[in-house]
């Protein structure tokens, strides 16, 4: 199993487990514990104006190398979580070459989770659709999650931060927003994730119910995919898009 580079979300419990290294690089470099990068030789004579030597003025850095989790999610056919997988269980390559697996283990603790809701006009005719997701994800939430709920239309706005209110006041106020104005999509998820920064938990996701129709954001697609690949954040997404025809180029291109 090769780790994905993509994004996903794992509301579920989930398998942790640890390899020695990436590569035979990192193999290599973890049998004598560390790495040994040589600078390149410096043209700046020595202190005193004399060059004699500076063939010789060489340092060594030595960098430690560290275990490499991989968050992995197992579901069957009907995207229910498969439970009790041992170590045994699975088979991790990197560049076709097999990996030890040094350390495994499954975590089902609380997590910290962002709430995004599509509230723009591009909404209007999906709302009820829309509405009776979020209702349905409540429902079946765990009350030991600490949630964020950010509204987006021609900017994020932040309805719920953590544990201060409850569920139900969270689905209150999600559910009871009128559509209207532009999308600011990608702006709602910069502010998920700086929200995630502060948050309780070790686990963090964002969940995002939306068309997709982006067209007021101030960030773009490749600085978000860069903060994203740089959090520790799960992301997941709910499309909801029209069955025969989309209105606007950015509903065309929501669904991709």
């Amino acid at each position: 199993m090769k780790p994905s580079t993509g994004t996903k979300l794992i509301l579920g419990s989930f398998l942790c487990f640890a390899l020695t290294g990436f590569g035979n690089r990192f193999t290599q470099a973890q049998s004598d514990t560390d790495v040994h990068v040589v600078p390149r030789i410096s043209s700046v004579p020595p202190a005193g104006g004399s060059t004699a030597g500076t063939q010789g003025l060489l340092t060594r850095l030595k960098v430690n190398v560290d275990v490499v989790l991989v968050p992995v999610r197992v579901a069957d056919h009907m995207n229910h979580s498969v439970r009790n997988l041992a170590r045994e269980d699975f088979a991790l390559f990197e560049d076709d070459q097999p990996q030890a697996i040094q350390y495994f283990s499954e975590d089902a603790g609380p997590a910290s989770i962002a709430l995004l809701i599509d509230v723009s006009r591009s909404m209007t005719d999906k709302i009820e659709m829309e509405r009776a997701a979020i209702t349905e994800f409540l429902r079946n939430a765990d009350p030991q999650d600490e949630y964020f709920g950010i509204a987006f239309s021609d900017r994020p706005r932040l309805l719920m931060a953590g544990a201060s209110e409850s569920i139900d006041d969270l689905e209150a106020k999600l559910t009871s927003i009128e559509p209207g104005h532009t999308t600011a999509m990608l702006d709602a998820i910069y502010l998920a994730e700086s929200q995630l920064r502060a948050a309780r938990f070790k686990r963090k996701a964002i969940l995002i119910i939306s068309d997709g129709g982006d067209n007021n954001s101030r960030y773009t697609m490749r600085e978000i995919k860069n903060v994203v690949r740089e959090s520790d954040v799960e992301i997941y997404a709910i499309g909801l898009f029209e069955t025969f025809f989309f209105n606007t180029l950015e509903e065309r291109l929501g669904k991709k």
